[in-house]
């Protein structure tokens, strides 16, 4: 491998990143010479998230507050959930990210990762491979989704690399090579991602279960529509999550079309990290949900996305007609923590790695969520399964 001795690398992320997605490439870019910085909005260290719970915890070298993107090379944008989803809404993260895209140095992103890359507004015109729910958001970006392992755009002054997992082994020409200016660059290829057949064979084993829904709809979920339906759409969800909020009005229009015939399942998927309100009021939903009240509260909570607080989750147990003795004192003891964390727990079994994530007939559908187009989608599932 290219020696990248000298280089200066930040990895820039925040609690919720994938663990493998910082640890390999980091070990790779260290091996190959590059000295390594973590920056993050924490100031002294950030947890990670390891497939299915959390991870290590990482120190920080640098505080967000105190790194210069002048002072760098290059930055890598580790994936995972939680971890993008906050940083785009961190304005210094985004400016860090954008600085150097407008000095002209390479910028590499894995997974989740060009979320942060979308938001800082550097998609427009370019290649970029992602985790494929990521595809509607780049291409509404202006940017050419590519269904690859690796993907090197070469626009003027700018390269930029993402990819997805993979378990396809490293080629060294593809981790460290000459840019058309002759200086060396990064490019985030297998072993940067999978570091070894092991965590490979793995990725392999987690990509095939993710693109069914596990565990199936059952008597435990809260549902709207007939259960003998020959469609169910299962929809996993974040309160405090503008995309799903912004998803309701079709999912709605969605159930109003196919009325009598679509089995309707909703469950949580908080993103704590980023959306600090949303696990509180998946719990709201839980404990008006024991009350015989859960759509009335789902409808309420996304009405009101923006005041979650736990005052706010006592006026609309109100509204929705709960018992307020009984809800406050769910409320207070977490009655219903248990429950939400099996609803995340199963999505990030059936690969769910955003939200909203939506699955029609037990299949994860990663297309737009406009109403003609689920349509479609459900259309084509039922005569597969005809």
């Amino acid at each position: 491998m290219e020696s990248l001795k000298g280089l200066k690398v930040a990895i820039l992320v925040t609690d919720g990143f994938e663990q493998v997605e910082l640890l390999e490439p980091r070990m790779a870019l260290d091996q190959a010479g590059a000295e390594t910085r973590v920056v993050s909005p924490k100031d002294q260290r950030v947890k990670a998230w390891k497939f299915t719970d959390w991870g290590e915890v990482i120190p920080v070298d640098v505080p967000l507050d105190k790194a210069s993107s002048r002072d760098f090379d290059a930055p890598l944008l580790p994936g995972g959930v939680m971890n993008p989803d906050s940083l785009r809404t961190i304005p210094k993260a985004v400016a860090f990210v954008k600085e150097f895209f407008d000095a002209g140095k390479p910028v590499a992103a894995i997974c989740h990762g060009p979320w942060t890359v979308i938001e800082a507004g550097a998609a427009k015109g370019r290649r970029i491979a992602s985790w494929p729910s990521l595809k509607t958001d780049l291409r509404n970006a202006g940017a050419e989704w590519m269904d690859q392992e690796v993907v090197v755009d070469r626009k003027p002054r700018v390269q930029l690399q993402a990819r997805r997992h993979s378990s396809v082994k490293p080629r060294d020409d593809q981790v460290v090579r000459p840019n058309r200016h002759g200086k060396r660059t990064i490019s985030p290829d297998s072993r940067l991602i999978a570091g070894s057949d092991s965590v490979g064979a793995r990725f392999i084993q987690t990509n095939r279960r993710q693109v069914m829904l596990n565990p199936p709809v059952s008597k435990r979920d809260h549902v709207i529509g007939p259960w003998n339906a020959k469609i169910v759409v299962v929809e996993y969800g974040d309160f405090e999550c503008p995309y799903c909020a912004a998803a309701e009005p079709v999912l709605r229009a969605l159930r109003q079309a196919l009325a009598g015939s679509l089995l309707f399942a909703f469950r949580h998927f908080p993103l704590a990290e980023a959306h600090p309100y949303a696990l509180h009021a998946a719990e709201a939903g839980e404990a008006a949900g024991a009350q015989g009240k859960f759509w009335e509260m789902h409808d309420c909570l996304f009405e009101h996305q923006g005041a979650l607080e736990d005052e706010d989750l006592i006026d609309y147990a109100a509204e929705v007609g709960c018992n307020l003795d009984q809800f406050i004192n769910d409320m207070a003891e977490n009655r219903y923590a248990v429950r939400v964390r099996q609803d995340f727990l199963s999505g990030v079994r059936s690969g769910v790695n955003g939200t909203p994530t939506i699955f029609i007939n037990g299949l994860r559908y990663d297309g737009p969520r406009d109403l003609d187009s689920m349509l479609a989608a459900i259309e084509q599932t039922t005569a597969l399964r005809a």
